[in-house]
């Protein structure tokens, strides 16, 4: 039977707003939330960081550096709803960090996109993909 557009590209709202795993190999997770559709957090995150700094984006005088920040600050308010590793939910709290575990927080979120940009692309990249988000589609296959 072929599929209509409703099964191709309908997204599920909860999925969208209580979020979704994103699998690291088995050295651990973060879970997300989605950049946009029901997620209307992000979208008030956002545009609360961007506030102070319209006219700097107006006249595109804003630092790179200042950007990155700012949307780092947004996906960690607004996004990232944990981390963990092994088995969902029962590994939730810390990962593996440099110097030992990392617990969850926004202090310890902040540092490790900034340190690692890599994988703060990766993870906005994941959660600005509707397909990641959509009705029926299993959590653990995002980010695999």
């Amino acid at each position: 039977m072929a599929k209509s557009p409703y099964d191709m590209f309908a997204t599920d709202p909860s999925k969208e707003t209580d979020g979704i795993i994103i699998n690291y190999s088995d050295q651990f997770w973060l879970k997300v939330s989605r950049a946009g559709g029901a997620n209307s957090k992000f979208k008030k995150v956002l545009a609360d960081k961007l506030r102070p700094h319209r006219r700097a984006i107006q006249t595109e005088t804003l630092s790179e550096e200042t950007a990155d920040r700012l949307l780092r600050e947004a996906v960690v308010d607004g996004l990232l709803l944990g981390w963990g590793t092994g088995v969902y939910p029962e590994g939730a709290g810390s990962i593996p960090g440099r110097d030992g575990p990392m617990a969850f927080s926004r202090e310890n979120a902040l540092a490790l996109f900034s340190d690692l940009p890599e994988l703060f692309r990766d993870v906005y990249e994941q959660a600005s993909r509707a397909a990641a988000f959509r009705a029926g589609e299993a959590e653990q296959d995002a980010g695999n």
